[in-house]
Parts: C-alpha cells; sequence; structure tokens
C-alpha cells in the first residue's frame, strides 16, 4: 500500500471511531480540512457547544494528535492541550499498528 493511501486509511479509521463514540457523547463533527500541497496534513473538529476535540495527522512531523479545547468558539489562536500524541511511520506499519494507533486514541478518551 502507498504511504499516502496507508495515512488516509489510518486517518478514516482513527475518524470513523472517534465519530462513533463522540456522537454518543453528544459531539458532532463541525469542520474538517485536508491540505494536500502542507505535507497531506489533515484535522477535524467535533464540538459539543461547551468543548471541542481536534483529531489531526501532521504531515510534516508524522503524527496524529488529539487535543480539546474549552475556549469556543474556535479562533486562530484557540489554546489547544493534548490529549494523546502518536509518531506514525506509515512506511513501516502493519495493520495491527493502524488498529493499535485506533485503539489508542478510544482509550484516550474512557
Amino acid at each position: 500500500m502507498e504511504v499516502a493511501d496507508t495515512i488516509t486509511k489510518t486517518y478514516n479509521q482513527i475518524k470513523l471511531a472517534l465519530t462513533h463514540k463522540l456522537t454518543s457523547q453528544g459531539y458532532l463533527p463541525v469542520h474538517e480540512e485536508h491540505h494536500d500541497a502542507v505535507f497531506d496534513s489533515r484535522y477535524i473538529i467535533w464540538s459539543n457547544n461547551s468543548e471541542a476535540l481536534r483529531l489531526t495527522w501532521d504531515g510534516k512531523e508524522n503524527w496524529f494528535i488529539l487535543e480539546i479545547t474549552e475556549d469556543l468558539p474556535i479562533r486562530t489562536l484557540t489554546h489547544w492541550d493534548e490529549i494523546v500524541l502518536t509518531p506514525f511511520n506509515a512506511q513501516k506499519c502493519s495493520e495491527t499498528d493502524i488498529n493499535a494507533v485506533t485503539a489508542s486514541f478510544l482509550d484516550s478518551l474512557s
């Protein structure tokens, strides 16, 4: 599998799992961006109107990060607190690695 495909697959798997868990807790996806020209970076934000969570794939740093803020509405200078950060090497990962990363993000919200 191509590196870009592995990143997309992993991001989508984490996003789907988090969306399922978060919507059952009253969060809704409110914004998503994908920047092909910026290291293929992307993010999604969920909010419950009192706080927001953001999942980011940082293509320059090669990591997935989940962050939280209570600073609503979200602005350019909004401060985000890290919940979990996971380095990810898409060239050397297996299906087991992708599943483990997804599980670590889900577990971080328990």
